[in-house]
């Protein structure tokens, strides 16, 4: 499993490889404004088949705290989803797995970092666009929930329903919802 940057992207990653998604993090899908410098890509990309097609959940991480106030931070979320990253995502995946279709494409905004009084208006306004937004209490929750109804390929020799030892933030996660402390 690919690792992400920093433990918001690691958080998502793992989560998308536990509902079953084939993840890939830092997905390069252009270069910086105008060509002026550096590359753009995408935190984090979970690619599964069904039915004769490609579920994808496309998920950017990331902190709005902009100057400009709530516009600019619903257009820093909106921005990462642009028209042409959203098919560049789609031809690559399309052409790796070489299905000839998408039956579904999720956008979803994790902010590590968000003024509690935006919460609301963003998550909003980022619908509008068809952009999920979570803030990380909102992911813990959803973490939390799929982590108790785990139920993997295999059964360990005690019976216990353990997590692959690969998602090491959830099993960190697993630990502290074990000793109650979230």
């Amino acid at each position: 499993m690919p690792f992400g940057r920093n433990w918001g992207e690691e958080l998502v990653a793992e989560w998308l490889s536990l509902e079953g998604y084939l993840v890939y993090t830092g997905m390069p899908v252009g270069s910086g404004k105008g060509g002026k410098g550096g590359l753009r890509d995408a935190d984090a990309v979970g690619v599964r088949a069904k039915g004769g097609g490609l579920e994808i959940k496309h998920v950017e991480v990331g902190q709005l705290w902009e100057k400009g106030g709530l516009k600019a931070n619903v257009q820093r979320a909106i921005d990462k989803f642009n028209p042409n990253v959203v098919n560049i995502i789609q031809n690559y995946m399309m052409s790796k797995t070489g299905a000839t279709k998408i039956l579904n494409y999720d956008k979803v905004y994790v902010a590590t970092y968000c003024p509690k009084t935006q919460v609301s208006s963003i998550a909003t306004q980022l619908q509008t666009h068809n952009i999920k937004f979570l803030t990380v209490p909102m992911l813990v929750d959803i973490l939390k929930n799929l982590i108790k109804n785990y139920k993997p390929p295999y059964k360990g020799k005690s019976g216990y329903r353990m997590l692959p030892v690969s998602l090491w933030t959830l099993k960190l996660l697993e630990c502290l919802m074990w000793w109650r402390y979230i």
